[in-house]
């Protein structure tokens, strides 16, 4: 899944360039490592891309090694539902049988070989029926991350296998702050595990007039190829997440934990520091030239290699600076830029997000 319009990481993320086209750590950016550490195991005519017009043309360069017809084009953002479902559907034309794995483009996985290991169990259980999710093992109480509490354990092995008790909205501190140390939860990672003929069954049972639009869009690919026009029957869609519409509703949902992954799904400024290395007194700098002075925790995101950001006497900073906007707020509040980004659209300014 690669069409989000990245507001959370505003304003180095913005509608003409989300979050998955930054390369934040110097090896691509977040759209082509996700592509990439899927090589070993993926060839890359199994690998679809579902994204937006408007980026599309860019995905395709960033990953060349992908068939120009793996790329399935939403007329519009309608939900994860409709995104997996419309997945579901090519796959299905081209494979029957075929386990599917729903993934995105923004996550940061630094364990590739660990993540690779728990995608093939979750892979073979698929096989025999059901819905998985990789759980993460939490390392602290997150507030930003949803959690799973798993219940029974159905497969022991190296990679056991958990039915899935509920899914819980983000947590209050207190609650985030049990579940770390309960063993029985899991932060939600957003990762699907499941055959694409089951996953159509579920939105057939769950969203039915999801599932018409799909076999409308399905029947106009019979007749024209995926270069149909489905535009029209597209608008139909009632915006739907995969989360909502399926997961909370149907049986048979399991969950694989995963530990040691260093998996973070960038969810704000906050995570470039646990994703980057920082200096002895916890400062992150990406980009241009900082000088820092009696200077901590804060962190600076530069793009004009020809500016100099300095910083004296100050702590717990998230300053970002990319010519065209400069954001300065404290850690503590980082969470809250899409705020800033809600204002901006509620007053047109249509060119600053």
């Amino acid at each position: 899944m690669a069409g989000g319009g990245g507001t959370r990481l505003w304003p180095l993320s913005t509608r003409e360039h989300p979050k998955h086209f930054l390369d934040l750590t110097g090896q691509g950016s977040m759209y082509q490592q996700a592509v990439r550490r899927l090589a070993p195991e993926f060839a890359p005519e199994n690998i679809l891309v579902v994204t937006i017009q408007q980026q599309a043309e860019q995905l395709m360069q960033l990953t060349p090694e992908l068939p120009v017809g793996n790329f399935l084009i939403e007329p519009e953002p309608k939900g994860t539902a409709s995104v997996i479902g419309f997945g579901a559907l090519e796959i299905l034309q081209r494979a029957p049988d075929a386990v599917m794995v729903v993934l995105t483009s923004d996550h940061v996985i630094g364990n590739k070989a660990g993540f690779l290991q728990v995608l093939n169990a979750a892979c073979e259980a698929a096989e025999k029926g059901g819905l998985y999710t990789i759980g993460i093992e939490p390392e602290y109480p997150a507030t930003g991350y949803g959690y799973i509490e798993m219940g029974e354990k159905v497969i022991d092995s190296e990679f056991p296998v958990y039915k899935v008790d509920r899914f819980i909205e983000k947590p209050p501190i207190k609650d985030a702050s049990e579940y770390q140390t309960s063993e029985k939860h899991l932060w939600n990672s957003g990762m699907f595990i499941w055959k694409a003929s089951q996953i159509l069954k579920e939105i057939n049972i769950h969203l039915p007039a999801l599932h018409q639009h799909l076999l409308a869009i399905g029947n106009l690919w019979t007749k024209v190829g995926m270069g149909a026009e489905i535009s029209s029957e597209w608008s139909q869609i009632t915006p739907q997440t995969i989360d909502y519409g399926i997961m909370e509703k149907a049986n048979d949902i399991y969950v694989i934990p995963a530990g040691d992954l260093s998996w973070n799904d960038v969810g704000s400024w906050l995570s470039m520091f646990d994703i980057l290395d920082k200096d002895s007194l916890g400062n992150v700098s990406i980009g241009g030239d900082v000088v820092w002075q009696q200077t901590k925790d804060c962190l600076v995101v530069q793009q004009d290699p020809k500016k100099i950001v300095a910083t004296i006497g100050v702590s717990d900073l998230v300053i970002i600076d990319t010519g065209k906007a400069l954001l300065v707020c404290s850690r503590a509040e980082a969470q809250r830029v899409r705020d800033i980004v809600a204002t901006l659209k509620a007053q047109g300014r249509t060119d600053y997000y």
